[in-house]
């Protein structure tokens, strides 16, 4: 992303808070003296929302200096990447892996937690660095050219007519018309503020995934209206992420009297799913029955009833989330056999749905559902036909990863295995740090 579309982004952000918010920040119109050389050589900035309009270049402005600069490095002396970064913290745009989430948030964990050291200091300035820096991946992750390998664009997209699409430069180049939001406070707590940013992040990247092929069909058709308007929405949700960031880091961790909410899990994006029977995915607020979507219902014991937050799906299907250790203290819901499609249930059907935690980042790739000894299983429930959905609550600990699956074992049928792919229900599950006792 150019700096003039950071600086714009920036200052867009930097509007959005409230004067409160601004004055809180407490930013002179000057760089200060411990400033890298790489800023200070810059005009002076004519006011708060100018620096940190130029704080947001700020990767792009350190650009191979970054060994003068230790703390600006992620541990190791490793450079920050921009945007979305692989399993290895290199910047996906020159690497040929994909986004790994366990990166991005040792990205965002580090920089978060050096600019609460400065707040608790009282060293504004220099927390706006390290929020500058930060504003700067999160600006990145919101273009395709950071979020991918650039190879992946002419794998999936050769050039043809001996013509070359720059599709890089053309995706960075998009200037939508984008406007001031209201930020949130991201979390009550150091590290449910890192989990919920986090989230956007990766909302954001998966984004970017649904409109990877419109985009270069748009770029090779040098569409610039189409380009802008597919762009839009990821640009207008960085703007809010880092106006997020930027509140978030004023009142996350101070005496503020905030109080943690729950965070449904049918809103975090997982990092790996197994494909359940029939091949069939993850659904948000559905159930997928052959090649149709049908609504999410459950009986939880007075009758069926739609669910409009939950997960619809099947057995030999799991799901892996990156928690944020002490984020929160539980993982709570409902779950049970779809009370909509009833076609796939019989009561000698023996189907387990599963709830697994690990203290580490499972990478353990299976396909029988086997994640190794350190998955520990913390929670079974028999699912039958006829029965009314069953509560649970499972205490996180210093799990890192959270998993949620079902299996099916065969039971014989007039003297033949049959294996079960019936439409499960998960309602309502949440990571909360109170425990909600209702029935």
């Amino acid at each position: 992303m150019p700096g003039k579309m950071h600086g714009i982004m920036g200052e867009i952000a930097w509007n959005s808070l409230s004067e409160k918010d601004r004055m809180k920040w407490n930013l002179s119109g000057q760089w200060p003296s411990f400033a890298p050389d790489f800023i200070k050589k810059l005009p002076q900035p004519e006011s708060a929302a100018g620096k940190m309009s130029v704080y947001c270049h700020f990767l792009d402005l350190m650009d191979n200096c970054g060994k003068k600069y230790p703390e600006f490095l992620l541990p190791g002396n490793k450079p920050v990447p921009h945007g979305a970064a692989d399993h290895n913290l290199n910047s996906c745009m020159t690497s040929f892996w994909n986004s790994d989430q366990k990166s991005n948030r040792i990205v965002l964990r580090t920089f978060i937690e050096r600019a609460f050291e400065e707040i608790k200091k009282q060293n504004m300035e220099k927390a706006a660095l390290y929020a500058g820096l930060l504003a700067h991946v999160l600006q990145d992750a919101a273009a395709l050219g950071h979020i991918f390998p650039n190879s992946m664009f002419y794998d999936f997209s050769p050039e043809e007519q001996d013509v070359h699409v720059n599709y890089h430069t053309m995706i960075d180049f998009c200037e939508p018309d984008l406007s001031e939001i209201t930020p949130d406070i991201l979390g009550a707590g150091q590290e449910e503020f890192i989990f919920r940013l986090a989230m956007l992040l990766e909302k954001n990247i998966r984004y970017g995934k649904r409109i990877f092929f419109d985009l270069l069909k748009a770029c090779r058709e040098n569409d610039l209206d189409s380009m802008k308007k597919l762009t839009a929405p990821m640009l207008q949700s960085s703007i809010y992420q880092t106006a997020s960031l930027w509140r978030s880091l004023l009142y996350v961790n101070t005496a503020s009297g905030l109080k943690s909410k729950s965070y449904s899990l049918a809103e975090a994006v997982p990092y790996n799913c197994h494909p359940g029977g029939n091949y069939r995915h993850l659904a948000l607020n559905k159930n997928i029955d052959g090649n149709r979507f049908i609504p999410l219902k459950l009986d939880f014991g007075n009758g069926p009833r739609i669910v409009d937050n939950g997960i619809g799906l099947s057995s030999f299907f799991s799901a892996r989330y990156l928690l944020e250790p002490n984020a929160f203290r539980y993982f709570q819901g409902y779950v049970g056999l779809s009370s909509e499609c009833l076609d796939d249930q019989y009561q000698e059907m023996d189907v387990e749905f599963f709830i697994g935690l690990d203290e580490n980042y499972n990478r353990n790739i299976s396909g029988n559902l086997d994640y190794g000894e350190s998955m520990k299983k913390v929670c079974s429930i028999k699912l039958k036909p006829g029965r009314a959905a069953e509560k649970f609550t499972v205490e996180l600990a210093n799990a890192e990863t959270l998993l949620f699956g079902a299996i099916c074992r065969p039971s014989v049928v007039n003297g033949e295995k049959k294996y079960s792919f019936p439409h499960i229900v998960l309602a309502n599950p949440e990571l909360v740090n109170q425990v909600d006792c209702n029935e």
